[in-house]
Protein backbone atom coordinates (compact mmCIF):
# COMPACT_ATOMS: atom_id res chain seq x y z
CA UNK A 1 0.00 0.00 0.00
CA UNK A 2 2.85 2.37 -0.87
CA UNK A 3 0.49 4.78 -2.65
CA UNK A 4 -1.62 5.19 0.45
CA UNK A 5 1.48 5.75 2.59
CA UNK A 6 2.75 8.40 0.12
CA UNK A 7 -0.62 10.15 0.08
CA UNK A 8 -0.89 10.18 3.86
CA UNK A 9 2.68 11.40 4.25
CA UNK A 10 2.12 14.22 1.76
CA UNK A 11 -1.20 15.29 3.28
CA UNK A 12 -0.53 14.71 6.98
CA UNK A 13 -0.65 18.43 7.78
CA UNK A 14 -3.67 19.07 5.58
CA UNK A 15 -6.01 16.29 6.62
CA UNK A 16 -8.13 15.35 9.62
CA UNK A 17 -8.14 11.66 10.55
CA UNK A 18 -10.06 10.08 13.42
CA UNK A 19 -11.69 6.91 14.70
CA UNK A 20 -15.04 7.65 16.31
CA UNK A 21 -16.38 4.66 18.30
CA UNK A 22 -20.08 4.01 18.63
CA UNK A 23 -21.57 5.24 21.85
CA UNK A 24 -21.24 2.48 24.48
CA UNK A 25 -19.48 0.19 21.98
CA UNK A 26 -17.74 -2.64 23.81
CA UNK A 27 -14.29 -3.84 22.67
CA UNK A 28 -14.44 -6.99 20.57
CA UNK A 29 -12.69 -9.76 22.46
CA UNK A 30 -10.48 -12.24 20.57
CA UNK A 31 -12.63 -15.21 19.60
CA UNK A 32 -15.71 -13.33 20.71
CA UNK A 33 -17.23 -12.20 17.45
CA UNK A 34 -16.87 -10.82 13.96
CA UNK A 35 -15.82 -7.71 12.08
CA UNK A 36 -17.15 -6.31 8.81
CA UNK A 37 -16.08 -3.17 6.96
CA UNK A 38 -18.37 -0.85 5.00
CA UNK A 39 -17.99 2.36 3.03
CA UNK A 40 -20.54 4.47 4.91
CA UNK A 41 -20.27 7.65 2.87
CA UNK A 42 -17.86 9.82 0.95
CA UNK A 43 -17.50 12.84 -1.28
CA UNK A 44 -14.96 14.03 -3.85
CA UNK A 45 -15.37 17.69 -4.69
CA UNK A 46 -13.43 17.27 -7.93
CA UNK A 47 -15.87 14.56 -8.96
CA UNK A 48 -18.63 17.12 -9.46
CA UNK A 49 -16.83 18.30 -12.60
CA UNK A 50 -16.22 14.85 -14.10
CA UNK A 51 -17.88 13.78 -17.30
CA UNK A 52 -20.03 10.70 -17.87
CA UNK A 53 -17.02 8.50 -18.61
CA UNK A 54 -15.29 9.21 -15.31
CA UNK A 55 -16.11 7.86 -11.86
CA UNK A 56 -14.46 7.00 -8.51
CA UNK A 57 -13.24 3.50 -7.59
CA UNK A 58 -12.60 2.32 -4.04
CA UNK A 59 -9.61 0.10 -3.32
CA UNK A 60 -10.04 -1.44 0.11
CA UNK A 61 -7.65 -3.77 1.94
CA UNK A 62 -8.19 -5.32 5.37
CA UNK A 63 -5.26 -7.22 6.86
CA UNK A 64 -6.21 -9.58 9.69
CA UNK A 65 -5.12 -12.78 11.46
CA UNK A 66 -6.96 -15.79 9.98
CA UNK A 67 -6.79 -18.73 12.38
CA UNK A 68 -4.69 -21.52 10.92
CA UNK A 69 -3.18 -19.29 8.22
CA UNK A 70 -1.53 -16.45 10.04
CA UNK A 71 -1.76 -12.92 8.60
CA UNK A 72 -4.17 -12.64 5.65
CA UNK A 73 -5.58 -9.76 3.65
CA UNK A 74 -8.93 -9.18 2.03
CA UNK A 75 -8.56 -6.88 -0.97
CA UNK A 76 -11.21 -5.55 -3.30
CA UNK A 77 -11.78 -2.91 -5.96
CA UNK A 78 -15.31 -1.58 -6.37
CA UNK A 79 -17.35 1.23 -7.84
CA UNK A 80 -19.42 2.80 -5.05
CA UNK A 81 -21.99 5.50 -5.56
CA UNK A 82 -20.58 8.74 -4.17
CA UNK A 83 -23.69 10.88 -3.99
CA UNK A 84 -23.00 13.88 -1.74
CA UNK A 85 -24.80 13.85 1.58
CA UNK A 86 -26.17 10.30 1.42
CA UNK A 87 -25.27 7.08 3.20
CA UNK A 88 -23.97 4.31 0.99
CA UNK A 89 -23.41 1.32 3.30
CA UNK A 90 -21.34 -0.39 0.62
CA UNK A 91 -19.78 -3.63 1.95
CA UNK A 92 -16.01 -3.91 1.56
CA UNK A 93 -15.58 -7.26 3.34
CA UNK A 94 -17.77 -10.16 4.45
CA UNK A 95 -17.99 -11.04 8.14
CA UNK A 96 -14.47 -11.83 9.35
CA UNK A 97 -14.03 -13.84 12.56
CA UNK A 98 -11.79 -11.98 15.00
CA UNK A 99 -9.17 -14.15 16.69
CA UNK A 100 -7.06 -11.33 18.14
CA UNK A 101 -4.07 -9.38 16.95
CA UNK A 102 -4.01 -6.23 14.83
CA UNK A 103 -6.58 -5.35 12.15
CA UNK A 104 -5.17 -2.97 9.55
CA UNK A 105 -7.55 -1.06 7.31
CA UNK A 106 -6.45 0.70 4.13
CA UNK A 107 -8.77 2.44 1.68
CA UNK A 108 -8.18 4.75 -1.26
CA UNK A 109 -10.34 6.45 -3.86
CA UNK A 110 -9.06 6.65 -7.44
CA UNK A 111 -10.32 8.37 -10.56
CA UNK A 112 -11.32 5.91 -13.28
CA UNK A 113 -11.66 6.84 -16.95
CA UNK A 114 -13.60 4.70 -19.43
CA UNK A 115 -11.29 2.36 -21.31
CA UNK A 116 -8.57 2.42 -18.65
CA UNK A 117 -7.07 -0.77 -17.12
CA UNK A 118 -8.96 -0.06 -13.90
CA UNK A 119 -12.26 -0.58 -15.76
CA UNK A 120 -11.10 -4.04 -16.83
CA UNK A 121 -10.04 -4.79 -13.26
CA UNK A 122 -13.47 -3.76 -11.95
CA UNK A 123 -15.19 -6.05 -14.46
CA UNK A 124 -12.93 -8.98 -13.58
CA UNK A 125 -13.46 -8.57 -9.84
CA UNK A 126 -17.21 -8.34 -10.38
CA UNK A 127 -17.12 -11.68 -12.21
CA UNK A 128 -15.14 -13.28 -9.37
CA UNK A 129 -17.35 -11.89 -6.60
CA UNK A 130 -19.14 -15.24 -5.99
CA UNK A 131 -15.75 -16.71 -4.99
CA UNK A 132 -15.30 -14.12 -2.23
CA UNK A 133 -17.88 -15.70 0.09
CA UNK A 134 -17.60 -18.71 2.41
CA UNK A 135 -15.45 -20.67 2.97
CA UNK A 136 -13.19 -17.85 4.07
CA UNK A 137 -9.91 -19.73 3.63
CA UNK A 138 -10.61 -20.04 -0.11
CA UNK A 139 -12.05 -16.51 -0.34
CA UNK A 140 -8.94 -15.10 1.37
CA UNK A 141 -6.69 -16.81 -1.16
CA UNK A 142 -8.73 -15.41 -4.05
CA UNK A 143 -8.82 -11.95 -2.47
CA UNK A 144 -5.06 -11.95 -1.94
CA UNK A 145 -4.47 -12.89 -5.59
CA UNK A 146 -6.88 -10.15 -6.62
CA UNK A 147 -4.94 -7.75 -4.41
CA UNK A 148 -1.75 -8.58 -6.28
CA UNK A 149 -3.56 -8.01 -9.57
CA UNK A 150 -4.98 -4.67 -8.44
CA UNK A 151 -1.52 -3.52 -7.37
CA UNK A 152 -0.16 -4.47 -10.80
CA UNK A 153 -2.89 -2.46 -12.53
CA UNK A 154 -2.23 0.55 -10.29
CA UNK A 155 1.51 0.25 -10.95
CA UNK A 156 0.87 0.21 -14.69
CA UNK A 157 -1.49 3.18 -14.60
CA UNK A 158 0.78 5.09 -12.18
CA UNK A 159 -2.30 6.58 -10.54
CA UNK A 160 -2.16 8.17 -7.13
CA UNK A 161 -5.12 8.26 -4.72
CA UNK A 162 -7.44 11.21 -4.60
CA UNK A 163 -8.15 10.39 -0.97
CA UNK A 164 -6.68 7.69 1.28
CA UNK A 165 -7.08 6.32 4.78
CA UNK A 166 -5.18 3.98 7.09
CA UNK A 167 -6.34 2.71 10.47
CA UNK A 168 -4.91 0.06 12.80
CA UNK A 169 -7.12 -1.56 15.44
CA UNK A 170 -5.67 -3.66 18.26
CA UNK A 171 -7.01 -6.24 20.69
CA UNK A 172 -8.27 -5.02 24.08
CA UNK A 173 -5.32 -4.27 26.32
CA UNK A 174 -3.07 -3.43 23.38
CA UNK A 175 -1.40 -0.11 22.68
CA UNK A 176 -3.58 1.82 20.25
CA UNK A 177 -7.16 2.09 19.04
CA UNK A 178 -9.10 -0.93 20.28
CA UNK A 179 -11.22 -3.08 17.96
CA UNK A 180 -14.82 -1.98 18.42
CA UNK A 181 -17.72 -0.72 16.33
CA UNK A 182 -17.21 2.78 15.03
CA UNK A 183 -16.20 4.97 12.12
CA UNK A 184 -12.82 5.61 10.48
CA UNK A 185 -12.95 9.07 8.93
CA UNK A 186 -10.72 11.32 6.88
CA UNK A 187 -11.36 14.84 5.67
CA UNK A 188 -8.97 16.52 3.24
CA UNK A 189 -8.69 19.61 5.42
CA UNK A 190 -6.84 20.35 8.63
CA UNK A 191 -8.64 20.82 11.93
CA UNK A 192 -7.69 24.51 11.88
CA UNK A 193 -9.23 25.00 8.46
CA UNK A 194 -12.41 23.14 9.39
CA UNK A 195 -12.75 25.07 12.66
CA UNK A 196 -15.04 22.30 13.87
CA UNK A 197 -14.62 18.82 15.29
CA UNK A 198 -15.88 15.84 13.27
CA UNK A 199 -18.47 13.56 14.85
CA UNK A 200 -21.09 11.01 13.85
CA UNK A 201 -24.77 11.75 14.30
CA UNK A 202 -27.41 9.23 13.22
CA UNK A 203 -24.74 7.41 11.24
CA UNK A 204 -23.68 10.49 9.28
CA UNK A 205 -20.51 12.58 9.40
CA UNK A 206 -21.05 16.08 10.71
CA UNK A 207 -18.86 18.92 11.91
CA UNK A 208 -19.64 20.26 15.37
CA UNK A 209 -19.43 24.04 15.14
CA UNK A 210 -20.45 26.62 17.72
CA UNK A 211 -23.60 27.35 15.72
CA UNK A 212 -24.49 23.65 15.61
CA UNK A 213 -23.56 20.53 13.61
CA UNK A 214 -23.49 20.65 9.83
CA UNK A 215 -22.54 18.29 7.01
CA UNK A 216 -19.17 18.81 5.30
CA UNK A 217 -19.44 20.62 1.98
CA UNK A 218 -16.70 21.49 -0.46
CA UNK A 219 -14.25 19.16 1.32
CA UNK A 220 -13.25 15.67 0.21
CA UNK A 221 -14.04 13.09 2.85
CA UNK A 222 -14.47 9.35 3.33
CA UNK A 223 -16.15 7.43 6.14
CA UNK A 224 -15.64 3.72 6.73
CA UNK A 225 -17.95 1.87 9.07
CA UNK A 226 -16.31 -0.76 11.29
CA UNK A 227 -19.05 -3.18 12.35
CA UNK A 228 -18.28 -5.50 15.26
CA UNK A 229 -20.81 -8.07 16.38
CA UNK A 230 -20.84 -11.03 18.76
CA UNK A 231 -23.60 -12.82 16.80
CA UNK A 232 -23.59 -13.41 13.05
CA UNK A 233 -26.41 -12.09 10.88
CA UNK A 234 -25.42 -14.43 8.04
CA UNK A 235 -25.39 -18.20 8.51
CA UNK A 236 -25.29 -19.04 4.81
CA UNK A 237 -22.65 -21.73 4.24
CA UNK A 238 -23.28 -23.36 0.85
CA UNK A 239 -20.41 -25.84 1.31
CA UNK A 240 -22.09 -27.28 4.41
CA UNK A 241 -25.53 -27.39 2.77
CA UNK A 242 -23.99 -29.24 -0.20
CA UNK A 243 -22.47 -31.89 2.10
CA UNK A 244 -25.75 -32.34 3.95
CA UNK A 245 -27.64 -32.75 0.67
CA UNK A 246 -25.08 -35.27 -0.61
CA UNK A 247 -25.32 -37.29 2.61
CA UNK A 248 -29.12 -37.34 2.29
CA UNK A 249 -28.87 -38.69 -1.24
CA UNK A 250 -26.40 -41.37 -0.13
CA UNK A 251 -28.60 -42.49 2.77
CA UNK A 252 -31.84 -42.55 0.80
CA UNK A 253 -30.22 -44.58 -1.99
CA UNK A 254 -28.75 -47.14 0.39
CA UNK A 255 -25.07 -46.04 0.13
CA UNK A 256 -24.34 -46.49 3.83
CA UNK A 257 -20.54 -46.23 3.66
CA UNK A 258 -20.73 -43.07 1.55
CA UNK A 259 -23.34 -41.64 3.92
CA UNK A 260 -21.10 -42.18 6.96
CA UNK A 261 -18.13 -40.65 5.14
CA UNK A 262 -20.12 -37.55 4.11
CA UNK A 263 -21.57 -37.20 7.60
CA UNK A 264 -18.08 -37.21 9.09
CA UNK A 265 -16.82 -34.71 6.51
CA UNK A 266 -19.73 -32.33 7.10
CA UNK A 267 -19.26 -32.35 10.88
CA UNK A 268 -15.49 -31.87 10.54
CA UNK A 269 -15.94 -28.96 8.11
CA UNK A 270 -18.34 -27.25 10.52
CA UNK A 271 -16.20 -27.96 13.59
CA UNK A 272 -13.11 -26.48 11.88
CA UNK A 273 -14.83 -23.78 9.80
CA UNK A 274 -12.60 -20.76 9.09
CA UNK A 275 -15.76 -18.63 8.89
CA UNK A 276 -16.62 -19.05 12.56
CA UNK A 277 -15.19 -18.23 15.97
CA UNK A 278 -14.62 -21.32 18.17
CA UNK A 279 -17.91 -21.26 20.09
CA UNK A 280 -19.92 -20.90 16.87
CA UNK A 281 -18.05 -23.79 15.27
CA UNK A 282 -19.48 -26.06 17.94
CA UNK A 283 -22.96 -24.58 17.59
CA UNK A 284 -23.01 -25.04 13.82
CA UNK A 285 -21.46 -28.52 14.08
CA UNK A 286 -24.33 -29.53 16.38
CA UNK A 287 -26.89 -28.17 13.91
CA UNK A 288 -25.19 -29.98 11.01
CA UNK A 289 -25.23 -33.22 13.02
CA UNK A 290 -28.93 -32.79 13.83
CA UNK A 291 -29.83 -32.14 10.21
CA UNK A 292 -28.01 -35.21 8.96
CA UNK A 293 -29.42 -37.42 11.68
CA UNK A 294 -32.91 -36.21 10.79
CA UNK A 295 -32.38 -37.92 7.45
CA UNK A 296 -32.01 -41.24 9.27
CA UNK A 297 -34.86 -40.61 11.68
CA UNK A 298 -37.42 -39.09 9.32
CA UNK A 299 -36.27 -40.16 5.88
CA UNK A 300 -36.59 -36.60 4.53
CA UNK A 301 -34.36 -34.57 2.26
CA UNK A 302 -32.85 -31.28 3.47
CA UNK A 303 -34.92 -29.21 1.03
CA UNK A 304 -38.00 -30.10 3.08
CA UNK A 305 -36.60 -28.57 6.27
CA UNK A 306 -34.67 -25.58 4.91
CA UNK A 307 -31.03 -24.54 4.67
CA UNK A 308 -28.66 -23.83 7.55
CA UNK A 309 -29.20 -20.11 7.00
CA UNK A 310 -32.97 -20.56 7.45
CA UNK A 311 -32.70 -22.88 10.44
CA UNK A 312 -29.83 -21.26 12.37
CA UNK A 313 -31.71 -18.35 14.01
CA UNK A 314 -34.28 -20.75 15.44
CA UNK A 315 -32.35 -23.95 16.14
CA UNK A 316 -28.81 -22.96 17.04
CA UNK A 317 -27.89 -23.76 20.63
CA UNK A 318 -27.37 -20.66 22.74
CA UNK A 319 -23.73 -19.56 22.75
CA UNK A 320 -23.71 -19.55 26.56
CA UNK A 321 -25.12 -23.08 26.91
CA UNK A 322 -22.94 -24.84 29.54
CA UNK A 323 -22.75 -28.11 27.58
CA UNK A 324 -20.82 -26.40 24.77
CA UNK A 325 -17.69 -26.02 26.89
CA UNK A 326 -17.32 -29.76 27.36
CA UNK A 327 -18.52 -30.88 23.94
CA UNK A 328 -15.90 -32.80 21.96
CA UNK A 329 -15.58 -33.67 18.30
CA UNK A 330 -15.62 -37.36 19.21
CA UNK A 331 -19.08 -36.97 20.73
CA UNK A 332 -20.40 -35.32 17.58
CA UNK A 333 -18.99 -38.00 15.31
CA UNK A 334 -20.47 -40.92 17.26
Amino acid sequence: MERIKRWLHGHAEHATVAFIPDCDAEPLQPGGGYLRLWLAEGFLDIGTSWGAGQFPALHGVVSYPLLGRGPSSYSTLSRPQMTPGSRHDFPITPLLPYHGGVIEIDAALYKVVSGSPLVTALQLIGALEPLLGPPLDIAATVAERLGDGIQSVLDTSEQEPLLALHQALVAPGGNGTVVRSGYCIILAASQDKLQAAPSIQEGRLVLDAAAGPYQPTGTDYMVLRVECRTQRDDWNFPYLDALIAASAEAYLTGQQARFESLRTEAILRAYNSPDLVPIDRKRVAILVTERIDEIKQLGIVPAQTGTLAQLAPHRLMSSDAPELSSLTLHELLR
